[in-house]
């Protein structure tokens, strides 16, 4: 019993470095690609939207691995290079919010 509360407390810690980032990647990716225009199946397979659904892909099947490295580290590893994906991510964002305030004002 110890090992299960033991791995669910884990992976609850985890959370924000796993999925979490995963599927912010595409969903921004989606986001960016929709625009002002409703959803369409197409938009799935933008080059952006592939792009970023592949490096989710590649984080996930990494995180699933076992790497020749401490378990730990290895997530550690991923959640800081996930979350530096992520946070470019909003930064790119942001600048096209301002370049658009820009040119508008």
């Amino acid at each position: 019993m110890d090992a299960a509360i033991d791995s669910i407390t884990l992976r609850a810690l985890l959370s924000p470095g796993g999925h979490v980032i995963w599927t912010a990647m595409v969903g921004s990716a989606i986001w960016r690609v929709k625009k002002d225009s409703p959803f369409r199946p197409d938009m799935l397979f933008h080059r952006d939207v592939v792009r970023r659904w592949g490096i989710a892909v590649i984080l996930h099947g990494l995180w699933d691995s076992d790497l020749y490295v401490h378990p730990y580290i290895q997530l550690a590893i991923l959640v800081v290079v996930g979350w530096y994906i992520v946070l470019a991510i909003l930064k790119q964002g942001l600048e096209e919010v301002a370049d658009v305030k820009r040119a508008s004002g």
